[in-house]
């Protein structure tokens, strides 16, 4: 018989282990934010020169007023020349975000290396998320557009006051107006496109264990500040849950809104495995050693620690 282990150890052993799946968070995705920022930050200066020297064609029309169908065209055709460049730059950063996501929770779990690997639901799901992404950010580029050319033409602007705001504004989309944690605009979508990469990847490696018949639990983790969306304090107050339900917002991980810093923290189901001691797990000796189940899938090096 084992040694009965305190509750209070417990729960100092999960509070650690959720620290770590925070840590290990950021330090894998501050690398692809910064690459993607940068990447992006270049790309919104360029579409907004194209943008405005399309404009320039019509500078004549500013002292009448510019039609929306005039400035709609050179934005379609703007975002047309420059998104695909967008595509390759969100493509790039949701495969890596995955990947990392990923090879963590095959790292924690002790799963063999391999198992994540050529995964085509992940194929498939990059390649569909770049550009359903990229052509969200360009309609919400559109918006801010609009606005900005209504009170242009509804005040009589010229074509140069107009280039130049427009200009600023693109510059902003690049370094930003400074908010709490988000520095620009290529900040926040990086950031955001960096962590629902990650959560997918952690959550497909879930996926696939469970369709192997091992049963999973997750809990939803904040950092803890005064900075947390009341949403996502309630989804951490859930405590643990069937790695199949959605939480209470409805999201099955983070991120639940744009630069939204949550994390998943993922277990073997502990009334099928034993006591959860995070990264590594302790296996109940009396639960179902079947093929295909969580044995057949842990690292032969990492058994003996299993």
């Amino acid at each position: 018989m084992g040694v009965p282990i305190d509750p209070e150890v417990i729960v100092i052993l999960e509070r650690a282990t959720k620290k770590l799946v925070r840590v290990q968070k950021i330090e894998d995705t501050d690398p692809i934010i910064r690459k993607t920022e940068a990447k992006l930050a270049r790309q919104f200066r360029a579409q907004g020169k194209q943008f405005v020297g399309r404009l320039s064609r019509f500078r004549s029309l500013f002292d009448e007023a510019i039609s929306r169908r005039d400035w709609e065209e050179a934005w379609d055709k703007t975002a047309r020349d420059t998104n695909p460049g967008m595509e390759v730059t969100f493509h790039e950063a949701l495969d890596e975000g995955w990947k990392k996501g990923a090879s963590r929770v095959v790292g924690n779990m002790g799963l063999a290396s391999s198992f994540a690997l050529k995964n085509p639901r992940a194929v498939e799901w990059l390649k569909t998320n770049a550009a359903t992404d990229v052509a969200g950010v360009g309609e919400t580029t559109k918006g801010y557009i609009r606005t900005l050319m209504t009170k242009a033409v509804d005040e009589g602007w010229s074509y140069d006051r107009t280039a130049k705001t427009l200009i600023a504004r693109f510059e902003q989309f690049a370094v930003g107006m400074p908010q709490a944690h988000i520095d620009s605009r290529a900040h926040l979508i990086a950031v955001t496109e960096s962590a629902k990469a990650y959560e997918v990847g952690n959550a497909q490696v879930v996926g696939d264990m469970m369709s192997q018949g091992v049963p999973m639990v997750k809990s939803w983790l904040t950092v803890g500040d005064d900075r947390v969306d009341p949403d996502c304090e309630d989804n951490e107050g859930q405590g643990w849950i069937p790695a199949e339900d959605a939480f209470a917002t409805g999201d099955d991980q983070p991120p639940a809104h744009p630069a939204c810093r949550c994390s998943t923290a993922y277990s073997v189901d502990p009334t099928w495995a034993g006591v959860d001691i995070g990264p590594g797990i302790t296996k109940n000796p009396s639960a179902p050693q079947e093929p295909g189940t969580y044995d057949s899938m842990v690292d032969p090096s990492a058994k003996a620690a299993v």
